[in-house]
């Protein structure tokens, strides 16, 4: 989990009143800075908890930090010293003589706070390797210089709430430049801003911790604006800043929250007396809910039963639903016999017309067959009778000669009936011939 490092500096000044910073935003009275720092916990800070200041970790001097201090007291009075000393020094180069400003600034002190939240979740083990990469990235940006720090301390029974930690780092050194000059505007400027809040932030997360990039004062942005855009971009800078509101003590930062705290607890009581009739209204929906609540149980029920009526009914309709699939699949099949059936019937309308056309033919010819046979039968009859009266007149001895002749005639056929009767008509034009020549034979003699 990411978290935030917040690093405050101030400009500690030797006038002002101990245990106030002196009004402004970046400075502060040295006295009382050394004198809250220090043993003596001379604070007026209100999460300050004094049965937890055992647990202060005050650095001794060391290699590194050869002129530490652990009462604020006690390193007020070296401060002096070692101030009175360069002033003497500085008084002989001085114009006139002149010792230090009043105002001067003699010593920076530096907060390393970081987030609360961040805090309570580690180890007291994990806190003091914060504090020791914190200390080597510091002083490898130049920020701190070990043998100018005159007090540093981590704080433990400040800034927590109840059971919680408050640990943050206390650091005061002197405002030695460089050259070793009491300059503190070579110290706080708005390189070192960047270095806290940019490059800081960097080098500790190649270390593994991840701290956030805070906003700062970006002088490489700078450098090819002109006039105008310096000067937005500074006024934006600005109020940036100002928003943020930095600078504050722990107290007017608590204060401010109160006073939040406060306005949300008015919001919070209006919203709590519309909430009030918001509840009575609910009151009433819940009897009228309540009433309600009755008459669709009711209607549940009902409609419970209803569902089971048309549960069984689609039951039935399913059993209906499958005998009509059966009965399609007769029809069907029905049907399909009847269609055959028609096809045969017409195949045999078709055959009977064919049979009926034949009869009708044959009936004609046998039409035709029995008029000509009633013609025959007519020629016949008059044959018949003809002969009948010829062969009353014959004599015997014709008779005898005509049933010789017959002798060599075929029996009457239904095939040659028409040429037997030509034959004999035939014939009895020629008996009748013969009769006439034999009477005027007779005559003659």
């Amino acid at each position: 989990m990411s978290f935030n490092v917040g690093m405050p500096m101030l400009a500690l000044k030797r006038n002002g009143k101990k245990g106030k910073k002196i009004k402004g935003t970046h400075s502060g009275s040295l006295g009382g800075i050394l004198l809250e720092m220090g043993e003596e916990r001379i604070t007026h800070s209100v999460t300050y908890d004094s049965s937890k200041s055992h647990l202060n970790d005050y650095h001794l001097n060391s290699e590194d930090y050869p002129n530490l201090y652990s009462s604020g007291k006690e390193c007020l009075e070296v401060i002096e010293n070692e101030l009175n000393e360069y002033e003497l020094e500085y008084r002989k180069t001085s114009y006139k003589g002149r010792g230090l400003r009043a105002d001067q600034t003699v010593c920076i002190g530096l907060i390393v706070k970081p987030e609360h939240s961040w805090v309570c979740s580690q180890s007291p083990e994990t806190l003091e390797l914060f504090e020791k990469d914190t200390l080597e990235i510091l002083t490898k940006l130049g920020v701190l210089k070990p043998r100018n720090v005159r007090m540093l301390v981590a704080h433990n029974d400040e800034g927590g709430v109840s059971n919680e930690k408050g640990f943050h780092l206390h650091i005061c050194q002197m405002a030695y430049n460089d050259d070793g000059v009491l300059r503190g505007s070579d110290i706080m400027k708005l390189g070192t801003y960047a270095k806290l809040n940019r490059e800081y932030p960097s080098l500790m997360r190649e270390r593994g911790w991840d701290i956030n990039t805070l906003q700062s004062y970006d002088l490489d942005a700078t450098k090819d604006m002109n006039k105008e855009q310096l000067k937005s971009y500074k006024d934006n800078h600005r109020k940036t800043r100002d928003a943020k509101k930095h600078g504050r003590s722990t107290n007017q930062y608590i204060k401010e929250k109160k006073v939040e705290s406060l306005r949300e607890l008015a919001s919070l009581n209006e919203q709590l007396h519309g909430q009030q009739g918001l509840l009575a209204e609910n009151e009433a929906l819940n009897s009228k809910l309540k009433q309600d609540k009755v008459k669709y149980d009711s209607l549940i029920a009902k409609a419970k039963k209803d569902n089971e009526i048309l549960n069984a009914t689609l039951a039935e309709v399913s059993g209906s639903k499958d005998k009509l699939t059966n009965i399609n699949k007769l029809l069907t099949a029905k049907d399909k016999r009847l269609r055959e059936q028609e096809e045969k019937n017409t195949a045999d309308k078709k055959a009977l017309a064919s049979e009926r056309n034949a009869l009708s033919e044959q009936k004609t010819n046998v039409s035709h067959d029995i008029q000509h046979n009633n013609l025959l039968l007519e020629k016949l009859k008059r044959c018949y009778d003809w002969l009948t009266e010829f062969f009353t007149k014959l004599t015997p001895q014709f008779q005898q000669r005509i049933s010789d002749i017959n002798q060599f005639y075929t029996p009457l056929t239904d095939s040659n009936q028409e040429d037997w009767a030509d034959e004999i008509l035939e014939l009895v034009k020629k008996s009748e011939k013969t009769r006439e020549r034999e009477q005027g034979l007779s005559l003659s003699r």
